[in-house]
């Protein structure tokens, strides 16, 4: 008996621990870049910034989730939350400058960058832990390439 009592519990906390992994996914993916935007004023680089973030995120939260194909789908929401996110907080400086048009474009190109970039660095995170850092330079690589070409 109570070794069914046990495995009832045990899956109960399993299902309890999942629950709060996906609130952390939601929550982290829309604070973090709210916190990196004031660094990122101060210290430049935001590329090297925000793909470091994402990187620990990947460390600490992705990879914690069971499954190859769970672990894509937390990366691509988080890279979604992140961009969402971050378009919103530059919503402020676009209208100010009275470019409304401005905003969809960089909902629309940014958006693709940010889930791009999550999944890279996890794809290299799952295949081996190491691998992350070659994974974090193509990501900014990409994202100054993005930066140079698309922001400009």
């Amino acid at each position: 008996m109570t070794k069914k009592v046990n495995k009832v519990q045990t899956k109960k906390y399993d299902q309890d621990n999942e629950v709060i992994k996906i609130l952390s996914v939601f929550i982290l993916g829309l604070l973090v870049p709210i916190l990196l935007v004031p660094m990122a004023k101060t210290i430049g680089r935001t590329e090297i910034l925000e793909e470091a973030a994402k990187a620990l995120l990947v460390l600490f939260l992705v990879l914690s989730f069971d499954g190859f194909w769970k672990k894509i789908l937390v990366a691509i929401s988080l890279g979604f939350l992140f961009g969402i996110s971050e378009n919103f907080l530059y919503l402020y400086g676009i209208m100010q400058a009275g470019k409304t048009n401005a905003f969809e474009q960089r909902m629309l190109l940014s958006l693709p960058l940010h889930i791009l970039t999550f999944v890279i660095i996890t794809l290299s995170a799952v295949r081996k832990k190491w691998l992350i850092i070659m994974g974090v330079s193509i990501a900014i690589i990409l994202h100054i390439i993005f930066n140079l070409f698309v922001v400009a």
